[in-house]
């Protein structure tokens, strides 16, 4: 909703959001080794938000929030 909220453009927004869908739609399923695909998307998120953020596209704080959240998902999955 943070991301959707911005100012980026729509397909900042998708390229931001995509690996998050694609990421919560892997934990959802019940395969085995789901988990570690779905770290492998919130690491491709983060490079998208670091990317952006040295574009000048976010801010330091929205870099910073989101990068966190993301982190904080992968402490939660135990991701490497």
């Amino acid at each position: 909703n943070t991301i959707n909220t911005s100012s980026l453009s729509a397909g900042e927004k998708t390229s931001l959001t995509a690996p998050l869908i694609e990421a919560r739609n892997r934990l959802n399923d019940d395969i085995p080794n789901n988990d570690v695909t779905a770290c492998s998307l919130l690491n491709a998120f983060i490079q998208q938000v670091e990317a952006k953020h040295q574009a000048g596209l976010l801010t330091d704080q929205q870099a910073t929030d989101w990068t966190q959240a993301a982190q904080a998902i992968k402490t939660a999955l135990g991701c490497s």
